[in-house]
């Protein structure tokens, strides 16, 4: 009888597990076939083909804010915005180089370098978008940072787990209806921000600062871009002044990137000063900029950009 009840539950057991393992490779399987959401956006920018003479890399500070639409009838180039909620450098230096062997280069790259940017190496924001990917050895360096994302790879049954109900929503929708060919939507890649009317909370303290492993990658990135005839542009994007907000250039947050910029002759666009920094209308939180100032703010980057000889430090 004891015996029995062994067989049972190492049956069950053994059962569940491979069930469980067959409805993260499902879900994984179709969230790799998405051209929608943040994670459409990661697969246009691993899968999709186009090339644009500007791609946009960055965190939400790009993905919200940035509308390649304004920027391109501005400049009359092509651009792509191939932000990611969360960005940090790590991925960002992956990222690119994924973009770049996906759509065949740029003429120009624009990173957007903001207060967490160069503070990556402890985490990977919503690590679990990157599972469908994990079998990519660029991809499963992450899990030097994320452990988890390994699970991937060695234990799909405990990385469901990790999956939410809208993941796992837009993965059964992309197993029964999978993208077949990746091509940009009418924005390109950006995404409108539904949090305008959201009460902003001044007290929320926000500094910058960097390690040095990031400024390696940083440094690591610029390098190969040059190598790979890709300009850079750095842009620093703009936040809500308060008397919370910590000055970028009384930290050495302003001279590390400055220090880059020289060494490979990298134009920055610094708006973190700029007019709009100081109107609480145009932002949905301390971060975010709403619709609005979304596209004051890529104007500003658009015009600065055809400024792009030398250095450019602040934009008042």
């Amino acid at each position: 009888m004891k015996k029995r009840l062994i067989y049972t539950a190492l049956f069950s057991i053994i059962t569940a597990l491979v069930l469980a393992s067959v409805s993260f490779n499902i879900i994984n399987w179709g969230l790799a076939h998405v051209n929608k959401d943040d994670q459409g956006n990661i697969n246009y920018a691993f899968s999709g083909k186009e090339r644009y003479n500007v791609g946009f890399i960055g965190s939400s500070r790009v993905y919200y804010q940035i509308n390649p639409s304004i920027f391109d009838s501005i400049t009359h180039l092509t651009s792509y915005n191939a932000g990611i909620d969360g960005l940090k450098m790590p991925e960002m230096e992956i990222i690119a180089k994924k973009y770049i062997a996906s759509h065949k280069g740029a003429d120009y790259l624009v990173l957007s370098i903001d207060e967490f940017t160069l503070t990556g190496g402890n985490s990977v924001w919503d690590f679990p978008r990157y599972f469908p990917y994990v079998s990519d050895t660029s991809i499963y360096k992450l899990s030097k940072y994320q452990g988890e994302i390994a699970l991937a790879k060695y234990l799909p049954a405990a990385a469901l787990t990790y999956y939410n109900d809208p993941m796992k929503s837009l993965g059964i929708q992309g197993f029964i209806k999978p993208v077949k060919k990746f091509t940009t939507t009418k924005l390109k890649g950006s995404a409108s921000v539904k949090a305008n009317n959201q009460k902003i909370n001044p007290a929320i303290k926000v500094e910058y600062s960097y390690n040095e492993s990031c400024i390696n990658i940083l440094n690591r990135l610029c390098s190969y871009c040059q190598n790979q005839n890709i300009n850079i542009v750095i842009i620093v994007p703009p936040i809500l002044r308060n008397k919370n907000t910590i000055d970028i250039y009384k930290t050495g947050y302003s001279q590390k990137i400055n220090d880059i910029a020289n060494r490979y002759n990298i134009p920055i666009i610094d708006c973190s000063h700029n007019a709009i920094c100081y109107k609480p209308e145009m932002f949905c939180d301390v971060l975010h900029l709403n619709d609005k100032g979304a596209d004051i703010y890529t104007k500003t980057v658009a015009t600065e950009f055809m400024k792009r000889e030398g250095n450019t430090i602040e934009i008042k």
